[in-house]
């Protein structure tokens, strides 16, 4: 047992009222430890994988686990075997669906921990941008395993945080081989925690190279062929959405579609509030259709507003596209999600004022003209309906912004280089 565990169960005792009264919480926690006990993290990586020692990637969720698409490819190419571990539902999908080796990571206490890495016996652990799981950390250390965090970040709320435990955070950091950060301000925030400086180093976004290239008219007509749009329709889309946001997004497209022939489709970024979606939809006199049931063959192109209510199909429907907005950004709280894979695909991007954890991204795609950072449902109106009215400055805008993605890949290749030296250092 150490510190940790002692830290957690107090964690638990005082936040049990919490678990009380929220199921989903509540589910997700006895789930996995019911998973842990039952050891089949275990039994999974080792029936339904062909590992000798392989490379450890913790990918907490969907985010995360696109991140490292680039980098378990390549650790692949080198002959490594890669075991990823998530901690959601929609990680964990996620990895399956792009074909990976994935289990669910135990719960970071000592019991469940201990066992899962003695079996393993990875060669290494890659903890993705930040999950500092002190048990996890603890054990690996103590089993000699290198433990690099790749693809490093700090948001600014995560920073305050961190340093009111400073002590606890910096005992994980210390234990760690190397970090690798996106850019030189996350550099002097891991210091600033108390990493070693001389383990710490700027290597880039690795989500820059895990985005898709740009969509090809081709690849564009197809996706709109297939959910019925016209050739003369523009299309809004919303990704990981919440329903504030969903509800600005419902109101700009009735007031745009008054003078243009549109459609909207919208992604939600959770999935606990699609019956109040449709809810707000029907409200507004406006047809919809569930991407669940054009999967499963019920298809009708009469829909105004396409509801995306599945896993991993957001990048894919951008293609269909003409201009994005990405959620997380027109209210406080979240800090906005990723405007990678839009820009990427060549969308101009439209977003709200609150986007911390994407901040050196945005005043790249700013920069280059392509992103616009709005302050109300208004201004969505009013950016959304000038990209409607001027075609060449949203093909600028788009191109803009896949050719500033373009420029910056390459950061899995540092990654790689890095992990081969610790791994000769060890040996």
């Amino acid at each position: 047992m150490t510190a940790f565990d002692f830290l957690y169960g107090v964690l638990l005792i005082l936040f049990s009222p919490f678990f009380l009264v929220n199921r989903r919480l509540r589910q997700g926690f006895f789930s996995r430890i019911v998973r842990s006990l039952t050891g089949s993290n275990n039994r999974c990586c080792f029936t339904e994988t062909r590992y000798g020692a392989p490379i450890l990637i913790h990918a907490v969720s969907v985010g995360e686990v696109v991140a490292a698409l680039p980098l378990i490819k390549s650790l692949e190419n080198e002959g490594f075997d890669v075991l990823v571990t998530t901690a959601t539902e929609r990680g964990f999908l996620t990895a399956r669906k792009n074909g990976l080796d994935v289990v669910y990571a135990p719960l970071d206490f000592s019991y469940f921990v201990r066992p899962f890495l003695r079996e393993l016996k990875p060669l290494a652990l890659i903890l993705i941008e930040l999950e500092l799981w002190p048990n996890l950390i603890f054990w690996a250390h103590s089993s000699k395993v290198p433990i690099l965090i790749v693809n490093g970040r700090i948001s600014d709320e995560s920073f305050r945080n961190y340093r009111a435990f400073k002590l606890f955070v910096s005992s994980s950091l210390r234990r760690v081989s190397l970090i690798l950060c996106q850019n030189n301000l996350y550099v002097e925030r891991f210091v600033d925690l108390g990493a070693k400086k001389e383990k710490v180093f700027m290597g880039g976004n690795m989500k820059y190279d895990s985005a898709p290239k740009k969509v090809t008219e081709q690849e564009r007509n197809r996706v709109r062929e297939e959910l019925g749009i016209r050739d003369d329709e523009f299309v809004l889309i919303g990704g990981s959405t919440y329903l504030v946001e969903e509800k600005t997004l419902l109101d700009s497209f009735v007031s745009l579609r008054k003078d243009s022939k549109m459609r909207l489709i919208l992604a939600p970024r959770q999935t606990d509030h699609f019956d109040e979606l449709i809810s707000e939809i029907k409200k507004r006199g406006l047809r919809y259709l569930n991407r669940s049931a054009t999967k499963t063959g019920t298809f009708s192109s009469d829909w105004d507003v396409y509801v995306v209510d599945t896993v991993g199909d957001l990048v894919y429907l951008y293609g269909g596209a003409d201009v994005a907005f990405v959620g997380g950004t027109l209210f406080e709280g979240k800090g906005g999600h990723s405007v990678i894979e839009p820009a990427a695909c060549g969308l101009p991007v439209v977003i709200g004022e609150h986007y911390e954890n994407f901040r050196d991204t945005v005043v790249l795609l700013s920069a280059c003209g392509g992103l616009r950072v709005v302050k109300s449902g208004e201004e969505v109106t009013s950016v959304v309906k000038r990209f409607i009215e001027d075609e060449n400055e949203r093909k600028r805008a788009g191109e803009s912004c896949a050719r500033a993605i373009d420029l910056h890949r390459g950061a899995t290749e540092r990654v790689v280089s890095y992990l081969k030296g610790v791994l000769r250092t060890e040996e």
